[in-house]
């Protein structure tokens, strides 16, 4: 996921260790986060320059500086507005709101999250990726990989993949992205024509979705006009990449 730090975060002019503890906390996430390489942190450079600055002044939190400062100085700085072009949802840590909120701007979904907040609401995790089976996980990151040629990018994707699309996992995984988790879902619609309805696991997918959706980071993604992803890619191609094992290390021969 990419975590995209707000400009509002500059109005903050000092942190006091006893008064700002939230906020440290989640600056002491988000450097972690980065730490870890469990998603992409991005800022303006101003906002970067701030962040090292008002963590510097705390002379006790050499660690997150470090991090900030590598992400400032040697990080994908340079790739901001690339990676951003990139997406169609973000995360976005900011001082202007005081809850979690949903907004769209220009076609991009944005989860606000309240910087205080951050800690609170979410843990040192990967996104949790959820389709019908691991392979198929393993496909959609394959392609993510070819289409957006993020090798030659120098971007990589992380996530914990999960089997299953059922009616019991589906809640289990909206209920873990309302506590603490980024969710990414993806489901064939399995419709055998044009107007026939959704099939069974996609049906109790969007209702389970509709239920959590407004207070998590999660996204469901299905086929509208197809009956499985199978329609949209040639049989060779298919066929050659399931009867190997798959290497993201080596994502190029196929």
């Amino acid at each position: 996921m990419i975590i995209e730090l707000d400009e509002s975060i500059m109005d903050i002019k000092e942190l006091n260790t006893n008064q700002d503890q939230d906020i440290i906390k989640s600056l002491n996430m988000l450097a972690d986060i980065r730490k870890y390489g469990k998603h992409y942190i991005l800022a303006k450079i101003p906002v970067l320059k701030h962040i090292v600055k008002l963590i510097k002044e705390l002379d006790n939190n050499n660690s997150t500086k470090e991090i900030f400062e590598y992400i400032l100085y040697n990080d994908i700085v340079q790739k901001y507005n690339q990676l951003l072009s990139m997406v169609k949802c973000k995360v976005l840590i900011s001082t202007s709101n005081t809850t979690f909120k949903i907004e769209e701007l220009d076609g991009i979904k944005i989860y606000n999250i309240p910087l205080p907040e951050f800690h609170k609401l979410f843990d040192l995790k990967e996104t949790s990726f959820r389709s019908e089976n691991i392979r198929d996980c393993e496909f959609y990151e394959h392609i993510t990989y070819w289409f957006l040629d993020l090798k030659k990018k120098g971007i990589n994707l992380n996530y914990k993949a999960i089997m299953g699309v059922d009616k019991v996992n589906i809640e289990y995984e909206l209920n873990r992205s309302n506590d603490k988790t980024f969710c990414l879902i993806i489901v064939d619609s399995d419709k055998k024509y044009p107007n026939c309805e959704y099939g069974t696991t996609l049906k109790k997918c969007k209702d389970k979705y509709e239920k959590f959706k407004n207070n998590s980071v999660s996204e469901l993604f299905y086929f509208e006009n197809f009956h499985e992803k199978e329609n949209l890619i040639p049989p060779s191609i298919y066929y050659k990449f399931f009867k190997r094992p798959y290497n993201r290390n080596n994502n190029k021969n196929y």
